[in-house]
């Protein structure tokens, strides 16, 4: 994927101003809706009756919603134990998001500050709701809930200050993040990725 020099500079530009913000770790869950094109397919048709063979040419297209975790601190962020409380009934073959491992007790062990931890992505037709038929009846009006529970290092003043939530077992910081599908009816599809 190439990146023009200048929106590289100033996203890091804004990166720096918000990680030198916060003098602690910082989480925070972001939601962002994709919409890729893939390269052209060349699928051949059987031509009619004798006549030439016909090709049909077709871009795939791919429309989800990706959840991705950062710490927009400016210290990193231990002990990371994610949960989901609550979801909205996914139409999926496998694994259901609530029993995705990073949901079900596994811990992060650090996060530095601006780095990405990519948690969960829901296509198109998982953010609609079936209403136990075949066809679907709108998005989701259920929401989506990520909790996010995490200490800071154990190192200087910061000791001392974590002292009272070890002493509870629990941890230092938390953050909730609350996802309702039906905020995108209507919305049109971003600019394409093409690959």
């Amino acid at each position: 994927m190439d990146i023009p020099l200048s929106a590289a500079t100033g996203g890091a530009r804004v990166a720096l101003q918000v990680i030198s913000a916060y003098r602690r770790p910082h989480l925070e869950i972001y939601a962002n809706l994709r919409h890729r094109i893939g390269p052209e397919e060349v699928i051949p048709t059987p031509g009619r009756f004798g006549s030439e063979d016909d090709e049909y040419r077709h871009r795939p297209q791919d429309v989800f919603m990706e959840f991705i975790l950062v710490n927009i601190g400016g210290i990193r962020a231990e002990n990371i134990a994610l949960s989901m409380p609550k979801c909205f009934d996914v139409r999926r073959v496998g694994i259901q998001p609530k029993e995705i491992p990073i949901f079900c007790g596994r811990t992060l062990a650090q996060l530095a500050p601006g780095q990405i931890f990519p948690l969960l992505r829901l296509d198109q037709y998982e953010l609609m709701d079936y209403a136990g038929g075949e066809r679907p009846k709108g998005m989701h009006t259920e929401s989506l809930v990520i909790e996010a529970t995490y200490d800071g290092p154990a190192q200087g003043l910061n000791r001392l200050a974590r002292l009272p939530s070890r002493i509870r077992r629990r941890r230092q910081y938390r953050m909730r993040f609350e996802f309702t599908p039906s905020v995108l009816e209507g919305f049109d599809l971003p600019a394409p990725e093409y690959s």
